[in-house]
């Protein structure tokens, strides 16, 4: 999780997979700065709920995203109006 902003943002993620919760985490993260917030070391189909001082979002991912990839990452990003913006990438 980046942040952009030029304020702090204290951040919970929600991580669910079939229908029940595998972690929640709550972070603080300082203006300009990166914040890992979870790992995730298994296969399967997840759903990650996201809130920062009031912005949500939520995303599904089926990991592994390709069939022998190496690493599978979903990095948030708080825009400097606060907003919460994402982005689903792989490395082969």
């Amino acid at each position: 999780m980046t942040n952009e902003d030029t304020v702090p943002h204290d951040a919970v993620l929600v991580v669910m997979s079939g229908g029940k919760r595998v972690s929640t985490n709550t972070v603080r993260v300082a203006p300009n700065s990166s914040r890992t917030v979870s790992v995730i070391n298994h296969s399967g189909r997840y759903s990650f709920r996201l809130k920062t001082n009031g912005e949500r979002a939520n995303t599904t991912v089926k990991l592994p995203v390709v069939e022998g990839d190496r690493r599978s990452f979903t990095r948030y990003t708080i825009t400097k109006t606060g907003k919460i913006t994402t982005m689903n990438y792989h490395e082969d």
